[in-house]
C-alpha cells in the first residue's frame, strides 16, 4: 500500500495501530490524501479477474493480481467512487455484479449519507443511490439477496480516541432497497430492538420476504 511504502522509506512506523491510543501520528497520511492508514487487509473480493483488498475503515480498495498477489494500484471505478468502499462488498453470483456501500472513515464521523453502488462485470458503474441514515455511524457490512440490498442502520459510531462506540439514545433499523428499481429506488425501513450487527452470514428471499 502507499502507507507501507512511506513507512518502508522512513524506516519506521508512521501510524499507530488499530488498538493503540490515538495520536497525532495518525494524521501523517493527510498530506498524502488519506485520513488514516489504509492497510487493505480486511477482505479479499474477486472481481474482473482481479482481487479487491478492502480496509475496515472504508477507503479505495487495492487491486491485486490473483496469480502472484502483486499490487496493481487502487480502484475507484473510473472516478465513480465518491468516498470509499466499506469493508465487505458483495458479488451477485448470478449477474457477476459488484455491490458496495460508498463510505469512508471521515464520512462515518460527520455524514448521515451513504451511497449504494453497483458495478457491472464490464466495469461500468450505475448511478449511485443516496441513502440517509439516522446518524453518522461506522458501517462495516450489509447483505444482498437476488433482488434487494439489506442496509444495517445501527447505532455504532466512530470515536477517534476510543474506536467504535455505542449510541444508546438512538434506535436501530434495517432497510430493504430494491436493487432493480433504478436510481430512484427508495429504502423501506423496519425498526428493530436496539442492537449492533457487525457481520452478516447470509440473506435470501422466500415467499415475498427477505430473510436475514
Amino acid at each position: 500500500t502507499a502507507a507501507r511504502r512511506r513507512e518502508r522509506s522512513a524506516g519506521k512506523s508512521l501510524h499507530t495501530g488499530l488498538n493503540s491510543p490515538f495520536s497525532l501520528q495518525n494524521f501523517s497520511s493527510l498530506r498524502h490524501g488519506e485520513f488514516l492508514k489504509n492497510t487493505a487487509n480486511t477482505a479479499l473480493v474477486p472481481f474482473r479477474q482481479q482481487l479487491l483488498a478492502t480496509w475496515y475503515g472504508g477507503a479505495r480498495p487495492y487491486n491485486l493480481n490473483p496469480e502472484d498477489f502483486s499490487t496493481l494500484g487502487q480502484e475507484d471505478f473510473h472516478g465513480t467512487m465518491k468516498r470509499g468502499m466499506i469493508a465487505h462488498p458483495k458479488i451477485d453470483p448470478q449477474t457477476g455484479e459488484l455491490i458496495y456501500l460508498d463510505r469512508s472513515f471521515v464520512s462515518s464521523l460527520v455524514s448521515k449519507t451513504i451511497y449504494h453502488q453497483v458495478v457491472k462485470p464490464s466495469g461500468e458503474a450505475a448511478t449511485p443511490i443516496a441513502i440517509e441514515l439516522l446518524r453518522p455511524e461506522a458501517m462495516h457490512d450489509f447483505a444482498i439477496t437476488k433482488n434487494h440490498s439489506v442496509i444495517l442502520d445501527f447505532p455504532l459510531r466512530t470515536m477517534i480516541k476510543k474506536g467504535p462506540g455505542w449510541r444508546d439514545e438512538t434506535r436501530s433499523r434495517i432497510g430493504i432497497l430494491p436493487r432493480r428499481a433504478g436510481p430512484d429506488a427508495k429504502v423501506q425501513w423496519f425498526e428493530t430492538s436496539n442492537n449492533v450487527c457487525l457481520h452478516v452470514v447470509n440473506a435470501f428471499e422466500s415467499d415475498h420476504k427477505v430473510i436475514l
